[in-house]
């Protein structure tokens, strides 16, 4: 039987994302590259904040070659996206806020899922045994059906008919998962040249559930391990001011990409932002809801006002001193020749 082969790019990568050779190309070589992929824009140089969005999960862009192979209809599949958090979002550029978000919807490829988080049980033929237990994890998402390339959209509603071929996993890694991680990489590593420090707010939304009821907001730093904890209190605080009821990492504590870009005695802070979906999401259309422009102008008002506060003296005393102690002689460039 045919063994399929792991992906080109996992010979260079081969333990995990901070070990990654720094790749020069930047932020917008990747926007312009792939401008089918990926979405998003620098943040306006004249009001540059330290602060980067990104969101994952909003892409709304469905290949007819999926759609056929799923059995699940189209809606179904829908109700993965955390739908139109991009657009929520999409006037913070406009307030010195850099965006990156995908085009590709989550149920296709989930860039917030480390890559090797796939689950080897989809495909014929069959992974190289070698590749699975060198390369690959297992874990508890994988199980229930949400790898990198998701099984099901629900536990126990999967969402194809038969099982993929390995290289449309490959292919899905390569060119969706792979370029989605090279742009937030280079926007990160520019942002923090610039400043010394960046802040990244992973934006999500969360259906409604009686697990977490109480809350509108739920912020994820890793149980304090992403961000400074000046940045969550923060972070909370303007959200608690504007009337919301927020939650701190139960049950969201903050996925691959909090976990992988939040590198606090870096100077590199990340925060997982997730927004309850019956703020301004219509349940049975999945349209937006008579709430969501009020919603849209709340959130760029709260979180423009995050971006002003990164670049204050108390959240350069609060950001910057990890690096610091880490021994690290980070210098902010100046914006002219960070932008040239």
């Amino acid at each position: 039987m045919k063994k399929s082969t792991a992906p080109p790019f996992s010979e260079h990568f081969p333990t995990g994302l901070q070990n990654w050779p720094q790749d020069t190309r930047r932020f917008d070589h990747f926007l312009k590259a792939y401008p089918d992929i990926l979405g998003g824009q620098k943040g306006n140089s004249a009001h540059l904040s330290p602060c980067l969005l990104s969101s994952p999960h909003s892409g709304r862009d469905y290949l007819s070659s999926f759609l056929s192979t799923a059995q699940l209809p189209l809606y179904a599949l829908q109700h993965m996206e955390d739908r139109f958090v991009d657009d929520l979002v999409a006037e913070l550029p406009g307030y010195g806020m850099s965006l990156l978000h995908a085009r590709f919807p989550r149920s296709y490829c989930d860039p917030n899922r480390n890559w090797r988080e796939l689950d080897p049980n989809m495909f014929r033929p069959s992974l190289d045994p070698d590749f699975v237990a060198e390369a690959l994890t297992w874990s508890e998402r994988v199980a229930a059906g949400f790898g990198v390339v998701p099984r099901c959209v629900q536990v126990g509603r999967p969402i194809y008919r038969h099982c993929l071929e390995p290289d449309d996993a490959f292919h899905r890694l390569n060119h969706y998962w792979h370029p989605y991680h090279q742009a937030l990489q280079a926007l990160q590593q520019e942002i923090t040249e610039i400043f010394g420090l960046s802040v990244l707010l992973d934006m999500h939304s969360m259906p409604p559930s009686p697990q977490y009821a109480d809350a509108d907001i739920i912020l994820g730093d890793a149980f304090g391990q992403s961000c400074a904890p000046e940045l969550a209190d923060k972070v909370e605080a303007f959200f608690q001011q504007a009337g919301y009821r927020v939650r701190r990492n139960r049950p969201y504590s903050g996925g691959y990409i909090t976990r992988a870009y939040g590198q606090p005695d870096q100077g590199r802070h990340a925060l997982q932002i997730e927004i309850s979906r019956k703020l301004y999401l219509n349940p049975t259309t999945l349209a937006p809801s008579s709430r969501y422009s009020a919603l849209k102008e709340t959130l760029t008002t709260l979180l423009a006002q995050i971006g002003q506060w990164t670049l204050s003296s108390a959240a350069n005393e609060a950001l910057r001193p990890a690096v610091c102690a880490a021994g690290l002689q980070v210098q902010p460039q100046t914006r002219q020749k960070a932008y040239s």
